[in-house]
């Protein structure tokens, strides 16, 4: 009976179930409060983690929830749940962004291609920022300062 119990432990609380959608929820909702421009890969990503996480919904980007092998009702909840998470990051987006990934078949796809193409777009900038950051110096400023 436990056994039971814990395997439908989501039913007592709908949050823990990754595939659970609130009915406040829409596929016109934008996560976090940043739009994806191309060039703010890292902390348009930051965001999305955030609101994603918030969401129980995280697994989808890391490919931790993979689609269900047969067809049937968790088949069903999984794909709606999948577009739902697909739509909600491309309402982040600029719409010729958007456009361009709108054809991915999985929001792991869609993850993948974003990171494949702006991903490594930040390198040098966080190079150069974290090298800024070392070479700081207090010298005779204040911590305020």
């Amino acid at each position: 009976m436990a056994e039971k119990t814990k395997k439908n432990s989501h039913f007592n609380n709908p949050y823990k179930d990754p595939l659970f959608i609130a009915v406040n929820e829409n596929a016109a909702t934008a996560l976090g409060g940043i739009t994806f421009d191309g060039n703010n890969f890292l902390n348009w990503s930051r965001s999305i983690k955030i609101a994603l996480g918030a969401k129980n919904k995280i697994s989808f980007l890391e490919g931790k929830h993979p689609k269900p092998r047969e067809a049937g009702e968790e088949m069903q909840k999984w794909v709606r749940c999948d577009y739902m998470v697909r739509s909600w990051l491309l309402a982040t987006m600029k719409p010729e962004i958007a456009g361009s990934l709108v054809s991915m078949h999985s929001t792991i796809d869609l993850w993948n291609e974003i990171v494949e193409r702006y991903g490594q777009a930040n390198a040098p900038q966080l190079f150069h920022l974290k090298k800024e950051l070392w070479e700081q110096q207090q010298g005779s400023m204040s911590v305020g300062e």
